[in-house]
């Protein structure tokens, strides 16, 4: 999405930890909200000797966390190189970056260093996107996804969300205890820019990583049902559309409406977001906080997007927000004030400054605690009763050794 300028933030390191942060992926700030998030909880653990582990192969993205002094380190699935890796590199914490990395690795982790502190940091609430995305459309309801999300939860001694709104649900709905959950939000790239003035602005802009469905679902359906009606108030006005991994359908979608021009990757934000009046945010289901609508607002673009796409944030968007664009997009006054409650917004609740001392000071009151005994919860669900996970993990690896071994 955009180059990364990685602001400096003064962390005291009370007690240095090895850490071994555990990602489904190799970490790309330049192209999707996670990767922000964990580039940002990264930077959140300076001073700490890290270790960042995924199963993908060695890249660009890979060398980058080199560059800034992450050490890197790939771990096939399904096989005990993680495991033979720890019992020569012991680790005070793991950190996983969903829960289907936990399910994948924790069992090894736990039996290559029994006792060690187990984070997870959800991204989002992976089983709660899948479930909006269910109720969209119209397939039947299942629980399964979430009942496995919540055992991850439980096995880990600290879980981070990123959002008040998913914090609450875990405790209230799920009854996960509130010590055991933490809000940790991420922030925007960029600090508040002000951008061109109203005049200056013209068109409407899209940011989104088009391997997240929520993007994808949401394009389209903006394209459909919305866009056509706010050509027609508007006239002559252009939808751009910017993000990594463009598929095919979202690429042809010039093809069958007027002014929609797919632009791709955006290589510099600070090139592209200020030059727009408007951002939108379509999105009909997902979870978590909305990277889109951070950056956006941090070089002083208002954004227009459902009730979904602000959720966490501490905006109440109006219901009829499709009829409020035409008037935010032409009314200097309204759009002004849109822009100053924006900036407003970012200075309260997504400092990055302010979110990193947070952070130092619930991370430094955690690792204090880190050796007491754990939590009852988590003992019973790591019971091998309940170590599903562990065994099919296991009966993976060897089928894949008999199957790499000749045959007599």
């Amino acid at each position: 999405m955009t180059q990364v300028t990685w602001h400096a933030i003064k962390v005291e390191v009370e007690i240095k930890k090895r850490i071994l942060y555990l990602g489904s992926v190799w970490p790309e700030p330049v192209s999707s909200a996670a990767g922000v998030r964990t580039s940002q909880i990264l930077a959140h653990l300076q001073g700490h000797d890290i270790t960042y582990g995924t199963p993908g192969a060695l890249n660009e993205h890979s060398q980058a966390l080199e560059k800034r002094g992450i050490a890197t380190q790939v771990f096939p699935l399904n096989d005990s190189a993680i495991q033979e890796f720890l019992a020569d590199h012991p680790m005070d914490v793991v950190i996983y970056d969903r829960f289907v990395v936990e399910e994948q690795f924790g069992s090894r982790v736990r039996e290559a260093l029994p006792g060690i502190y187990e984070i997870l940091d959800t991204q989002d609430l992976h089983s709660l996107r899948w479930s909006r995305e269910q109720d969209l459309t119209g397939t039947p309801a299942d629980e399964g996804d979430l009942l496995r999300e919540l055992a991850s939860i439980l096995r880990c001694d600290w879980t981070w969300v990123v959002s008040k709104v998913e914090k609450a649900l875990l405790e209230s709905e799920y009854e996960v205890p509130a010590n055991r959950v933490s809000c940790i939000p991420f922030s925007a790239q960029n600090p508040w820019t002000e951008g061109l003035d109203f005049e200056e602005r013209k068109d409407f802009v899209f940011l989104g990583n088009f391997r997240h469905a929520p993007n994808r679902d949401g394009v389209h359906w903006f394209a459909k049902e919305v866009w056509p009606g706010i050509r027609k108030l508007l006239g002559n006005v252009n939808w751009d559309i910017y993000g990594a991994y463009l598929p095919k359908d979202v690429s042809d979608l010039p093809k069958s409406y007027a002014g929609i021009r797919v632009r791709g990757w955006a290589e510099n934000l600070a090139e592209v977001l200020p030059n727009y009046r408007l951002s939108v945010a379509p999105l009909r289901f997902g979870a978590g906080i909305k990277g889109k609508v951070l950056e956006s607002w941090s070089y002083g673009t208002p954004v227009v997007g459902t009730v979904l796409a602000f959720e966490g944030m501490g905006v109440e968007p109006d219901a009829d927000w499709i009829q409020e664009i035409p008037r935010l997009y032409g009314d200097r006054g309204v759009w002004t004030q849109a822009r100053n409650q924006a900036r407003e917004r970012l200075t309260h609740s997504f400092d990055a400054k302010r979110i990193a001392e947070l952070f130092q000071a619930e991370w430094s009151a955690r690792m204090q605690g880190a050796t007491e005994r754990p939590s009852y919860l988590k003992r019973i669900l790591l019971q091998e009763a309940y170590g599903k996970t562990k065994y099919f993990s296991r009966w993976i690896e060897l089928k894949n050794i008999h199957k790499s071994s000749p045959s007599p």
